[in-house]
């Protein structure tokens, strides 16, 4: 099936089951999803990390827009099995895509083997390439004073920015990382020489041992267990039938 193909397809289910649910439920929120993925003819995988996958989705949003509907979409996903250079190439162009896309919800950050694993470390690099991918779409703030004319003129030829006032009201407007090294190969090296994976996995065991889950309002929790039971008396229930 081609990709448009599948974009007719998946827009007659779609549509179908928003007729099935305005009958149910007329007015009620709904979000146009789909998922129109490339299966890899070598393997049989329903493959994530294809660019195919991606430029589906951008298709999808593309339709649900001209309905004027929200949409959902994919980012930070890949098929690899680990966090290696496949992935990072895969997690990058998927969350560029899925942010061009204009999808009001973009999921699945940090999946790996085609959506079938997943790992802290693996959220949390997901979550680095977010926001890299977030910070090279936002605009470039041209005024009078993000030109700077004056401060050029006053530095001038041969001079230094370093310690201009200019140069220190706009020093954080830069996307700084603390998991992206940029320091030169004898001080990483002098450091440690912790590789990006390393620096994930640091994280991670700092955000597990000092984060504090907010607890769940109590009403909701006994909702939830009552729903777990009736779903286990269900399911014993029809053991024994069968």
């Amino acid at each position: 099936m081609s990709i448009a193909g599948g974009t007719v397809s998946s827009n007659c289910d779609v549509l179908s089951g928003l007729v099935v649910h305005q009958l149910a439920n007329p007015g009620a929120p709904f979000i146009y999803g789909v998922g129109v993925s490339v299966m890899d003819m070598y393997t049989t995988v329903d493959s994530y990390g294809a660019p195919e996958h991606h430029l589906a989705d951008v298709v999808n949003a593309q339709v649900a827009h001209s309905y004027g509907l929200p949409t959902w979409g994919y980012v930070g996903t890949t098929d690899s099995k680990t966090l290696d250079l496949q992935a990072a190439l895969e997690y990058s162009s998927a969350t560029m895509m899925g942010l061009l896309s204009g999808c009001s919800l973009l999921h699945d950050v940090g999946y790996l083997e085609s959506g079938m694993t997943a790992s802290c470390e693996s959220i949390i690099f997901g979550n680095e390439v977010v926001e890299y991918a977030r910070r090279l779409l936002q605009n470039v703030d041209v005024t009078q004073e993000t030109l700077a004319v004056q401060t050029i003129k006053r530095v001038g030829p041969g001079g230094t920015f370093l310690d201009a006032p200019h140069t220190v009201s706009h020093l954080r407007d830069f996307w700084y990382s603390r998991l992206i090294d940029r320091r030169r190969y004898s001080q990483w090296v002098n450091d440690g020489g912790q590789t990006m994976y390393g620096r994930l996995r640091a994280r991670t065991e700092e955000l597990l041992s000092s984060h504090e889950p907010t607890p769940l309002d109590r009403s909701l929790a006994k909702s939830m267990s009552s729903l777990i039971a009736a779903r286990d008396d269900s399911v014993r229930l029809h053991q024994v039938h069968d």
